[in-house]
């Protein structure tokens, strides 16, 4: 059984592994977000976008960072 923290915790792991692959970024901001750190799910989701090559993909992932900078402690941004 699998809880969030889990999901963030093998997330940021994946990502250091392969800090170059945009697929470990956007799950770990998507775990992040779920567990409502919306600064780092923001922070996360920056390291996808530079790293994503499909710009249709990047666009619509931060579709939800625009989402995420409403609230939970980002709404500064």
């Amino acid at each position: 059984e699998w809880s969030l923290d889990d999901l963030v915790s093998t997330f940021e792991t994946l990502a250091a592994e392969d800090s170059e692959s945009a697929v470990p970024w956007y799950n770990l901001a998507l775990a992040l977000a779920w567990r409502g750190d919306n600064l780092r799910a923001l922070e996360a989701l920056e390291k996808y976008v530079d790293r994503e090559t499909d710009l249709d993909a990047a666009a619509d992932a931060w579709d939800l960072g625009e989402v995420l900078r409403l609230g939970a402690g980002a709404e500064s941004l």
